[in-house]
């Protein structure tokens, strides 16, 4: 090394020939010897320096084969100038950016006498599944694969599993191989790009968010010109990191990351990757909790049921019939359902913290079990960075885990443009001596100047709630439905008054129009099914968690026989069927349960519009985050995927200790939850 630094090459290389002389040589090694025979390359002319330069992409080959990963940094490295047009260099470049990349499948086709296999990247799932150049493809299962565009429907919209059987041909014998394939979760069409025909909901793609009618012009360096590109190009991404999709939206170009997240394909091949029950979130390690938690929680949670779907969590807090959720979620103007598995039972709004964005519901019945916020299990307000948490469903099992990332945060500070349709007063103001909000500015023509709010008055309360600070008065605001009407009650001089607000929808006051929260359709919540062995039927593939579907205790797995009396083969029949059924209707499903028919009757709900792309003041998120996500005070920070419609569900930590109860769901990493100290604080408030 002292040489190759001093650029003594001739002494450099003569020493690297002895060194190199054993077989076996780390990686480095062989990296340093290659930069010292380019280096020494350029010293020399004619054959010897051609010589020398052979010697050093043999020396990169070997580095590469002894486990040389960082191709970028070759790629740039100025020791290497001599050789890099050299073709062997740049052939040994190309086939180790190809040997070091993770590939999600590592597999392309064309479409030529069939559906042919074009390329299998070393060391891939695709390429230890035993695929090979030239393989035709011809069956998934027992669906025959005939063209470019049945290899893209399975592959892109419906995924494969480590199970699904694929035979190809080979040289006139046939054979047959296993490989697992995530769902992209759309059905596209080649039109100048990749276009987004159908978008199902709940899916990678829906999550990332992407909409209907976006164009697929790129992926990561890749350019899209069809379908099948667009195939080919995703199952050669990057399985352990995320992947830029360039997307035409109308008039305008978006930039959306992507991933198949950590674990997605694969299975025990010893390649780094796991099959879906050993993921961070999968059964496997879930289950771990259920003794612990079962026993503590089970019984106490239920989901809340409005216009067809679940929209939160509820919490039992008292044996009398009190539960706590999450407010901002409820629409006290609709029907409040709990479910107690799938039987129903109504409840009321109590009483409201809007400050922490907790409603306390009230319903006619007594729970055996309830969680005592009030104890105080847990031996601090706030656990320390890493501590595992876990968070309950319906039946006291663990829905989700992960562990708290940052010492108590404080959601106030979070930068985060206010949902389109939540409330606008037209207001500004500061903190006010002696507490309360002083207001600064008054907008003309808005909601506080027509109910009669002035510059100096000082707002003590909002709907009976305290107002302790502006932030506190920010906070209240957003928990409320931008069509609500609340009593503020403001100090003016030696009066005290009370001015009844109507408040409106901040798009609305600002001459815009939000965007809708579903897309108009009627959703039942069942995805990616697929035709039973003997036709009669489909397997369901995935239930969305909050759906009908969900609600009516169908699970993924189950065999669905008949929709409103129509028999379905496939997911296309169940799609078809709701096609001409409105939100809200009640649609009949037939299943196979325990070897007999089982009918049961489903509200349909509306279809969540897919989330917005980040930007304007929204947090990078990848998936749904609730309206409120900001403006709750010091917070629970932890990476367990806890969606928008399961907050007001509570967290344990391994011992059993109660931590706190979700609050938000904030974008792609992190969900808050308020400490079990600040809930049993509020409780005493709230509480008769």
């Amino acid at each position: 090394m002292k040489a190759l630094q001093e650029r003594n090459l001739k002494r450099c290389t003569e020493l690297f020939d002895e060194l190199l002389k054993p077989e076996k040589r780390t990686a480095d090694v062989l990296y340093n010897a290659a930069c010292a025979y380019s280096l020494r390359s350029a010293e020399l002319k004619g054959d010897e320096a051609d010589v020398m330069a052979k010697k050093a992409v043999s020396a990169l080959t070997r580095a590469t084969a002894a486990g040389w990963r960082d191709m970028n940094h070759a790629a740039s490295d100025t020791d290497l100038d001599a050789i890099r047009e050299r073709q062997d260099f740049k052939e040994w470049l190309q086939n180790g950016r190809r040997a070091s990349k993770r590939p999600v499948v590592g597999l392309s086709v064309r479409s030529f006498q069939g559906v042919r296999v074009d390329d299998v990247l070393p060391n891939s799932p695709a390429h230890k599944a035993g695929f090979e150049v030239n393989d035709v493809i011809e069956r998934v299962g027992k669906d025959k694969v005939g063209k470019a565009t049945d290899w893209v429907v399975w592959v892109i919209e419906r995924g494969l599993d480590a199970g699904q059987e694929i035979k190809i041909s080979r040289g006139g014998k046939r054979h047959t191989l296993n490989l697992a394939v995530p769902a992209f979760g759309a059905r596209v069409f080649g039109q100048g790009g990749a276009r987004i025909i159908e978008l199902f909901e709940g899916g990678l793609a829906f999550n990332a968010g992407l909409r209907e009618n976006d164009v697929i012009v790129k992926v990561g360096d890749v350019n899209v010109e069809g379908a099948l590109d667009f195939a080919n190009a995703m199952l050669q991404i990057d399985g352990n990191s995320e992947t830029e999709l360039e997307v035409k939206r109308g008039y305008s170009r978006e930039r959306i990351k992507f991933s198949y997240s950590t674990g997605a394909v694969g299975g025990d091949a010893g390649d780094g990757t796991l099959p879906r029950k050993d993921w961070k979130q999968g059964d496997n390690l879930l289950v771990l909790w259920s003794k612990l938690l079962v026993e503590k929680a089970g019984g106490t949670v239920f989901p809340v049921k409005q216009k067809g779907k679940q929209v939160a969590f509820a919490t039992a807090v008292r044996a009398d019939g009190y539960l706590l959720t999450k407010a901002s979620e409820i629409d006290e103007s609709q029907k409040i359902e709990l479910l107690d598995g799938t039987t129903p039972f109504e409840a009321k709004v109590h009483a409201r913290n809007d400050r922490h964005d907790l409603a306390l519901l009230k319903c006619d019945r007594r729970f055996k079990k309830w969680v005592d916020f009030t104890a105080g299990t847990a031996s601090e307000d706030f656990p320390k960075i890493g501590t595992m948490l876990a968070t309950v469903d319906a039946r006291g099992n663990a829905m989700a885990h992960g562990f708290v990332a940052l010492p108590p945060y404080d959601s106030d500070k979070l930068a985060g443009e206010p949902d389109p349709n939540s409330p606008f007063l037209g207001i500004n103001a500061k903190d006010a001596q002696g507490g309360g909000a002083e207001i600064t500015d008054v907008t003309p023509s808005m909601p506080a100047d027509k109910a009669g709010v002035k510059v100096g008055d000082v707002v003590l309360k909002m709907s009976g709630q305290p107002v302790a600070t502006w932030t506190d008065l920010i906070a209240m605001i957003r928990g409320r439905k931008g069509t609500d009407q609340v009593t503020l009650t403001v100090k003016r001089g030696a009066q005290t008054l009370d001015l009844e607000v109507q408040l409106v929808p901040r798009a609305e006051a600002l001459g815009q129009k939000a965007p809708s929260k579903g897309t108009g359709r009627p959703e039942l919540g069942i995805y990616q099914s697929r035709p039973t062995d003997d036709k009669k039927g489909v397997q369901i593939g995935f239930v969305k968690p909050g759906s009908p579907a969900e609600l009516a205790g169908i699970s993924s797995g189950e065999v669905l026989l008949k929709v409103e009396d129509r028999p379905v083969a496939q997911q296309k029949d169940i799609d078809e069927a709701l096609k001409s059924r409105k939100i809200g209707d009640s649609v009949a499903l037939v299943l196979l349960r325990d070897g007999k028919e089982t009918r049961i009757d489903v509200e349909l709900a509306e279809e969540d519009a897919p989330p917005p792309p980040p930007g304007q003041g929204r947090p990078n998120v990848k998936g749904p985050i609730n309206a409120r996500y900001t403006h709750m005070g010091k917070v629970i920070q932890h990476d367990g995927v806890v969606l928008p419609s399961q907050q007001g569900s509570p967290v344990y930590d391994l011992r059993g200790n109660l931590v706190g109860l979700n609050i938000a769901r904030a974008d792609r990493t992190r969900t808050f939850a308020l400490s079990a100290n600040e809930v049993a604080t509020i409780l005493k408030e709230l509480l008769p």
